[in-house]
């Protein structure tokens, strides 16, 4: 009996044993999976919980900034509203409430797409925005604009693809890569079920770099804001079509770059369905004849090659006739200008003496001169939409049409910006600074904005042309401009057909001194009158700008 009972006692010790061990083990493996769970897996899990309330919002504007000269923003300076709302609380009054400042529907990438709208605006009124939020519980966005609806410099700028955010033109695509690294992500919260929680601040995922280099992801161009608008100012005033340059004749830096007509980059679609030109940007994709502004060239080639004497007169009857077809003088008196040595020539733009001029030097000499001035090459590197120019083959021009040549007709085409790099070098005393529209950087990212002048020109021939074109803003067709500083250049008149009617595309190009230094200056007017009539006047109102600001170039 008793040696029962011990035996008993030590199968329930066993099972005691056996029972502890078991609980202990299941403790332990409890602790480690809580200590997995908590410790090991935390971060991942606590991401993949939380993933399930955000909404990531994909292509509002995180891009890197462009700023002018001063450090004015010319992206990113004009505040928007965008409102986000559940598709299903859309109803005709959020419709109207919505159009009633103007929101429009914008493409951006939203976590548990087709459940969300974004609309955006750069109007806020009150009343709308507390409707927007307690009737129809709109999330409220208050953001820097990429864009303001009167947009500086548009063209310079350049806009974007709406639905990939990627730059199509000017900067936006030149620098892409730069402005691209900004780029970053926000977040909103939602509730469980998915609706936006309103009062919970948004968080921004991505890159915070926040310098002013290039390699920070902003660009800082050489433009200035004040000047550019005077030039754009100037264009808008008159209605005019056409382009305006403004540099700094020392260092290249571009001051100004106008393109008119202008258009809102916040509405591109618009205008890609019209058939107007507004897009089109004219200081480097608008090819013109360059009319009598080409006189700069022959009269550089011709005393280069000696082939004259710049004193020897030249007698104007008003019509000189080449391969049995004439050429006028239509800028000149009855019976034409009369004698004429070079300097007089070009001042009062005698198309006879030039046509003469130009059978004695040849297409070859001419054309080799408009080559060495950067005529029929591109002006910039960086824009892929920039176009070159054509300039004719010398062995395809007959005796008419290097007549024509040397008065700017026929078939060479050149843009604005090959005009202001040509005028550029001659008022450089004949060296030339590369023109550029980007700030130094130190080279970092090989785009230096500092370079090396060449020298093009003898420098008595730059100083000879400069003679020449003081001489046409003090007795020539550019006599009668409202200059108050001194001031050189070379008025033109091309004429072409435009939508098959006869026009006139009207130049002035030239300089003015400006705070010690030279600023270039570079017209085209499309459809105009001529050059003393219809581009100088915009040429004096900048120079009027210029001189009330005392613009001054670092």
């Amino acid at each position: 009996m008793g040696r029962t009972a011990n035996s008993l006692r030590a199968r329930q010790k066993r099972r005691l044993k056996l029972t502890a061990a078991m609980i202990l083990l299941l403790f332990s493996a409890l602790l480690c999976r809580l200590y997995y769970l908590q410790i090991l897996c935390h971060t991942s899990l606590e991401e993949a919980a939380v993933s399930q309330y955000e909404v990531a919002v994909e292509g509002l504007d995180t891009r890197g900034m462009i700023f002018d000269r001063n450090l004015m923003p010319m992206t990113g300076g004009t505040s928007q509203y965008t409102y986000i709302l559940e598709n299903s609380r859309m109803d005709a009054g959020a419709q109207k409430l919505l159009s009633s400042v103007s929101a429009r529907k914008i493409s951006v990438s939203l976590r548990r797409e087709g459940r969300y709208a974004a609309y955006r605006t750069q109007i806020f009124d009150r009343t709308v925005n507390r409707r927007l939020q307690e009737d129809y519980h709109a999330y409220v966005l208050c953001t820097a604009a990429r864009y303001s609806d009167s947009q500086i410099a548009c063209h310079l700028v350049g806009y974007l693809n709406e639905a990939e955010k990627k730059g199509v033109s000017g900067l936006e695509k030149a620098c892409e890569t730069t402005l691209a690294a900004q780029e970053k992500t926000m977040v909103l919260w939602a509730d469980s079920s998915g609706g936006l929680l309103t009062g919970i601040a948004p968080k921004t995922e991505g890159s915070s770099e926040s310098g002013l280099r290039e390699e920070d992801g902003n660009v800082v161009t050489t433009l200035d804001s004040g000047l550019q608008r005077a030039c754009e100012t100037a264009l808008s005033r008159r209605n005019a079509s056409g382009a305006v340059l403004v540099s700094d004749v020392e260092s290249g830096q571009i001051l100004a770059w106008a393109s008119s007509p202008v258009f809102n980059p916040n509405t591109v679609a618009d205008y890609l369905e019209e058939e107007g030109d507004c897009l089109v940007d004219k200081c480097i994709q608008g090819m013109y004849a360059p009319g009598s502004v080409f006189k700069i060239v022959v009269a550089a080639a011709a005393l280069e090659s000696g082939i004259i004497d710049p004193q020897q007169r030249y007698e104007c009857s008003g019509e000189e006739v080449t391969g049995g077809i004439p050429i006028h003088c239509s800028l000149g008196p009855e019976g034409g200008h009369g004698a004429v040595n070079l300097e007089e020539a070009v001042a009062v733009s005698c198309n006879c003496y030039f046509a003469a001029l130009g059978e004695r030097l040849g297409s070859g000499r001419i054309l080799d001169m408009a080559e060495r001035l950067g005529l029929g090459s591109l002006v910039f590197s960086r824009f892929t939409e920039e176009l070159p120019g054509s300039i004719p083959d010398a062995e395809s021009l007959g005796q008419w049409d290097i007549s024509n040549l040397s008065v700017g007709q026929g078939t060479l085409q050149v843009t604005p910006a090959q005009i202001h790099r040509m005028i550029s070098i001659v008022a450089g005393g004949g060296r030339q600074s590369r023109l550029t529209v980007i700030m130094p950087d130190g080279g970092e990212n090989g785009y230096s904005g500092t370079y090396d002048a060449k020298q093009i020109l003898p420098a008595d021939t730059a100083a000879a042309l400069e003679e020449m074109l003081s001489a046409v803003m003090t007795e020539g067709t550019g006599r009668n401009s409202r200059r108050t500083v001194q001031a050189w250049g070379k008025t033109g008149t091309a004429e072409t057909v435009r939508d098959g009617e006869e026009t006139c595309d009207c130049w002035f190009s030239g300089w003015c001194d400006a705070g010690g230094g030279r600023l270039a200056v570079t017209v085209l007017i499309e459809d105009g009158i001529s050059g003393s009539a219809s581009a100088l006047p915009v040429y004096d109102e900048i120079a009027e700008y210029v001189q009330a600001r005392q613009l001054e170039v670092e």
